[in-house]
């Protein structure tokens, strides 16, 4: 439907396609105003931002290694 008619919202065509009919910017525009509007109907202040959680980087290797140590403990080359 998005490559047909484009946006639900914008109708532009030649943009990344961001989920549910819309493309990236509106539909990070429409989430927005849903979570104001959900905040709105259960009485939680506007200013009131979740607690964002601390962002970790995962470095395939080291993970590998820490999950297969115990099955081949010298086998890695350091």
């Amino acid at each position: 439907m998005f490559e047909d008619y484009g946006c639900f919202i914008c109708g532009r065509k030649a943009i990344p396609y961001g989920g549910n009919g819309f493309c990236r910017t509106c539909r990070y525009w429409f989430r927005d105003r849903m979570i104001k509007s959900m905040k709105k109907r259960l009485g939680i202040p506007q200013e009131w931002e979740r607690p964002r959680q601390k962002v970790r980087f995962v470095d395939r290797t080291t993970l590998a290694q820490e999950l297969i140590s115990d099955l081949a403990p010298n086998s890695f080359i350091s």
